[in-house]
């Protein structure tokens, strides 16, 4: 099955968002985003230092390729493990997914329920 675009290029994409919902749609999910990022690299760079102490006491070197190699990667794998929940709720409040709830079936808590049973059901 095959989902109809819904812009037909960028600059039809600017001109549709905001004819529909002016600057403000421009700058959706932006408090989400300002929460996440940040929160990104406080994960990230406090496993990468934690993981580079150990990997040079395990390999016993300072500044091989795989002192780097394998503390940013395994630190970018716990990271996206940890806040992928979080930009999944992001994504899907700036997609409008649930936009014909009111706002006091509190959105987010119906969203949070929905991803939570979504990952169960993903579990093997």
């Amino acid at each position: 099955m095959r989902i109809p675009k819904k812009y037909d290029s960028l600059v039809h994409a600017i001109k549709v968002i905001y004819k529909q919902e002016g600057i403000r749609g421009f700058y959706k999910g932006i408090f989400a985003s300002s929460i996440l990022i940040p929160l990104n690299y406080v994960i990230y760079f406090n496993f990468y230092e934690m993981l580079k102490a150990r990997v040079r006491k395990l390999l016993n070197a300072e500044n091989t390729f795989l002192c780097f190699a394998i503390p940013s990667s395994l630190s970018g794998f716990f990271t996206n493990l940890v806040l992928s929940p979080l930009w999944v709720l992001k994504t899907r409040l700036q997609a409008d997914v649930y936009r014909g709830i009111k706002r006091s079936d509190f959105a987010l808590v119906r969203i949070l329920k929905d991803t939570y049973q979504l990952v169960l059901s993903s579990l093997p």
